[in-house]
């Protein structure tokens, strides 16, 4: 049995013969003919990627269906109907812009409003041993797409004085705070310019951030906003959110041709729109922790303009659509939070243990 008809009135599937003719597919059960359709109105129903089966139908008779798995039938209907792959025409085009617009007003109110309130709400209550849980998805992925991006495997980098250099930096910042996660801190060989925060505590060092940065204060500034990251359980909610509007973007592509452009928009503006709160939060984190620490905040505003010499940036509606908002704002933020504040002289790092951070992805 290799050709299936369904009448489309019942659910019972009849053992049925098809045959090609000049202009048409000839559909019979038993030798009585049952559908005659039209080679220009047959259309494939079968999933992308389906090479083995065809599930028909016909533009004139949408419920019925005839189920192909004859090798030689199927390579002769995908030969013979001009239109098996076709989208439908649009009935009403402009009421299809209608809903098309109004659908993506509807999705971007929930990715920028609702799904950001509860995903934050939610990692609000999470207890360090849920975080732990789903900490290892978000790093993992992370650096598979890194790894896969530099077509090569992410390397971390240790060396005993860098080690060593690196805690002393985590000691002199967050001595005083008793954090509620163990921080694990790593050095990776990569030349971007960046750091990562991560759920229960875990941050990602690039190599290129060193190069980025000409003082142990600065690198120490944006150890502290990192942190804040971590405390304010950013990534954490993150996660959540992502989780849910997947399901979101699922929907969209399912329902209707142009979801992928819906999807694709309001993914980039629920991110934009979540970084920026979330980078003013991490921001106000490290000014506190740093000034508690003996440290000025405006280490933080001279390494944001550092990177920000290094980094394409980007203004008016473009900045808006970014993962982290532009330096600007946030370095005078940092210049406010040190005025008329007097901070220690004594140095995070000597010289030497500095070019040992500097230099542990060298070996």
């Amino acid at each position: 049995m290799s050709v299936f008809y369904f009448n489309g009135k019942t659910a019972v599937s009849q053992e049925a013969q098809a045959r090609i003719e000049t202009d048409s597919l000839s559909i019979s059960v038993n030798g009585v003919p049952r559908a005659e359709w039209p080679l220009a109105d047959i259309r494939s129903q079968s999933k992308a990627g389906a090479k083995d089966a065809l599930l028909l139908s016909s533009i004139r008779d949408d419920a019925a269906r005839l189920h192909v798995t004859d090798s030689a039938l199927v390579a002769a209907v995908r030969r013979a109907c001009p239109n098996l792959h076709a989208r439908p025409a649009l009935a009403n085009p402009l009421r299809y812009v209608g809903w098309l617009a109004a659908a993506s007003v509807a999705v971007a109110v929930s990715a920028t409003v609702l799904l950001p309130y509860l995903s934050r709400s939610l990692a609000g209550i999470m207890s360090a041993e849920a975080e732990r849980r789903i900490a290892d998805l978000p790093y993992d992925k992370w650096i598979a797409n890194i790894s896969a991006r530099q077509e090569a495997p992410m390397r971390f980098c240790s060396t005993p004085k860098g080690d060593a250099a690196l805690d002393k930096v985590f000691v002199r910042v967050f001595g005083n705070f008793e954090l509620p996660f163990e921080l694990d801190v790593k050095v990776t060989d990569n030349r971007s310019t960046n750091a990562v925060a991560f759920p229960a505590g875990r941050i990602l060092v690039y190599q290129g951030l060193f190069d980025a940065t000409e003082t142990p204060a600065q690198f120490a500034a944006i150890m502290a906003h990192e942190v804040g990251h971590v405390y304010a359980k950013h990534m954490t909610a993150i996660a959540l959110r992502n989780a849910a509007s997947t399901g979101i973007g699922d929907l969209l592509l399912a329902t209707f041709p142009g979801g992928q452009v819906v999807a694709d928009f309001t993914s980039n503006l629920q991110a934009s729109s979540f970084g920026r709160q979330s980078e003013r939060e991490a921001d106000a984190f490290a000014h506190e922790i740093l000034t508690e620490a003996g440290i000025s905040p405006i280490n933080l505003a001279e390494a944001f303009t550092l990177m920000q010499s290094m980094t394409l940036e980007q203004s008016g509606i473009l900045t808006y659509l970014h993962t982290h908002p532009a330096h600007d704002g946030r370095i005078e933020a940092a210049l406010a939070a040190s005025e008329s504040k007097e901070f220690s002289d004594d140095p995070i790092l000597t010289e030497d243990e500095w070019a040992a951070l500097t230099s542990i992805c060298a070996e």
